[in-house]
């Protein structure tokens, strides 16, 4: 499986996952450094709650408008699943 990342914001109010942005494959090393993401994690398999000054330099590096008011932002990985007939 191939994994891919997500910028996710969470409901402040609910704590539940509402909203994600796809980050491109030629954005990660860039954004996973922001991050925090590390030598131990070279794919960014985990999770990485994000700070708000994180977040921010994400969604400017990838041109995002984040709804601070309302939401708490993730790094996080998805995998594409083949389907096979």
């Amino acid at each position: 499986m191939r994994v891919h990342h997500q910028l996710v914001g969470y409901n402040l109010g609910t704590g539940r996952a509402e909203i994600a942005y796809n980050i491109a494959d030629l954005k990660f090393d860039e954004v996973a450094k922001i991050a925090g993401v590390d030598d131990t994690d070279p794919e960014g398999a985990l999770t990485y709650p994000l700070e708000r000054d994180q977040a921010r330099a994400i969604a400017e590096m990838v041109n995002l408008r984040l709804d601070f008011d309302h939401y708490d932002f993730c790094f996080e990985p998805m995998t594409a699943i083949q389907v096979r007939n």
